[in-house]
């Protein structure tokens, strides 16, 4: 699965150019390409744990997304459960099934009431956030004990 999502990854135009590249890295204070440079998107990780002893876990999907979509996370009433879940209590993937299946169907509803959130520069479209999102949720229902991180 990992392998198939990486591969999809790469062709998704959702991506920024950093993280198409493969330079985007996490830090506290939000992403940074290899330069340095501030990167403009969200990772979103589900992992499994592996060890009982130590908790080391296995990342079994992870997504990356322009920040330029958070305004039209904003309509979906789901910004803050997925761009900040360590803030809003979501711990487990389990927690956003519902939020992302409602936020999908209310976009899916009604695309023009969404698609007025789309950036003006290209990156962050309505047609590329709707397919990321059944995405995340397809991979929050297979592992529903998921632990959730985001890094912005």
């Amino acid at each position: 699965m990992r392998v198939g999502v990486w591969l999809q990854s790469i062709y998704d135009p959702a991506f920024t150019p950093h993280a198409r590249r493969g330079l985007a890295k996490s830090t506290e204070a939000g992403g940074t390409n290899l330069k340095g440079e501030r990167t403009m998107s969200l990772d979103v990780y589900l992992e499994v744990e592996t060890c009982p002893h130590c908790g080391v876990g296995e990342e079994v999907y992870s997504a990356n997304i322009t920040h330029n979509l958070n305004t039209m996370a904003h309509e979906a009433g789901i910004y803050n459960l997925v761009w900040r879940p360590e803030e809003n209590d979501v711990v487990q993937a389990w927690q956003l099934i519902e939020p992302l299946r409602e936020a999908i169907a209310d976009m899916e509803k009604d695309p023009e009431r969404f698609k007025q959130h789309n950036a003006e520069n290209g990156w962050g479209l309505y047609e590329h956030f709707l397919p990321w999102l059944r995405r995340y949720l397809e991979a929050c229902e297979c592992w529903p004990q998921a632990k959730v991180r985001a890094s912005r």
